[in-house]
């Protein structure tokens, strides 16, 4: 039988890896990831970041002592920054998607828990 494809035995083009997804794009999305873990900064840590935005945004803003200021804030944040599992994550929004052969993917950006939604279901 002849073959008029540059591919090996086996392999059409179409797969993924080769052909590319189907569709991508945004999406707006509910989370239902079960069980996960999420870092989260303290509520005074919140206040904290608000001040940085403020001294980032002001006039004169790049002085060398707002410059420390802001690292030494976001370092002491970073270090209190604490782990918490939740029932079921929180996130509800929008997330870049794919689709390939009706079933569309997706990855949580609050908990990591990767989606594969089968839209003929």
């Amino acid at each position: 039988m002849y073959s008029n494809s540059n591919y090996p035995p086996g392999v059409t083009g179409r797969e993924l890896e080769i052909a590319g997804p189907d569709w991508e794009g945004e999406m707006d999305v509910k989370c239902a990831g079960e069980n996960v873990e999420v870092t989260v900064f303290r509520p005074d840590d919140i206040e904290t970041l608000k001040r940085i935005a403020a001294v980032k945004g002001a006039q004169g803003a790049g002085k060398q002592r707002d410059a420390d200021v802001i690292q030494m804030s976001l370092r002491r944040m970073l270090s209190r920054m604490v782990t918490v599992t939740l029932p079921v994550c929180p996130f509800e929004g929008e997330v870049e998607a794919w689709m390939y052969q009706h079933v569309t993917h997706w990855e949580c950006p609050v908990c990591g828990t990767s989606h594969d939604e089968d839209d003929r279901e």
